[in-house]
């Protein structure tokens, strides 16, 4: 896989110079080491929760005859439902699961915005109500819950939320926040990574 990867990336930067010309550098960065042991271990962990929340999200579903209860937008919903407490984090109202499921209600919300860094992943998600996402409008979550008086009850929601510990971390740490939205690579590396 290594010698494809290399001949694919020589033909992509031969095609680069034949378009462009000369190039004066080239920054190359590859995937981390291996997984130690530990780590597997770690992963095997985190799959084995994340499979026991989407049962428990179906479950829920399927309880309270929910169409398409396998439907995996529905369960993404109520598993943030599940592990925020039945709370809108940015507001700290009481969510249901009609609520949560309503379009015109509740919407998942990037927290750190994809403009700033591209991550999609479960720990970067929150499900919040739509009206207070949309009175967030382009300000960073940490600039509009501070407006609103709301950071520290939302540091506290997340706090006695279900969430995983990284998940919480990730969420309140405001140095962390601001260097990935800053783009201080050394930060945040140092710290996410």
């Amino acid at each position: 896989t290594v010698v494809r990867i290399v001949s694919v990336l020589r033909k992509l930067v031969n095609d680069i110079i034949k378009k462009y010309g000369k190039i004066d550098e080239i920054i190359l960065e590859g995937s981390k080491e291996l997984n130690t042991k530990q780590e597997e271990k770690q992963i095997k962990e985190n799959q084995k929760i994340d499979f026991k929340k989407n049962k428990e999200a179906k479950e829920l579903l399927k309880n309270n005859n929910i169409e398409d209860y396998t439907n995996k937008k529905k369960i993404k919903k109520i598993k943030m439902l599940i592990e925020q407490n039945y709370k809108c984090l940015y507001s700290g109202k009481t969510l249901t699961i009609q609520d949560a499921l309503d379009e015109e209600q509740c919407e998942i919300e990037q927290f750190i915005p994809r403009s700033h860094f591209w991550n999609n992943s479960q720990k970067n998600t929150i499900l919040v109500l739509k009206k207070y996402n949309q009175n967030k409008t382009n300000t960073f979550p940490i600039d509009y819950l501070k407006q609103i008086n709301k950071w520290e009850d939302f540091k506290e929601h997340v706090k006695n939320s279900k969430m995983q510990k990284n998940k919480k971390e990730w969420l309140t740490n405001e140095d962390k926040i601001i260097a990935i939205i800053n783009k201080d690579t050394k930060i945040f590396r140092a710290s996410f990574l």
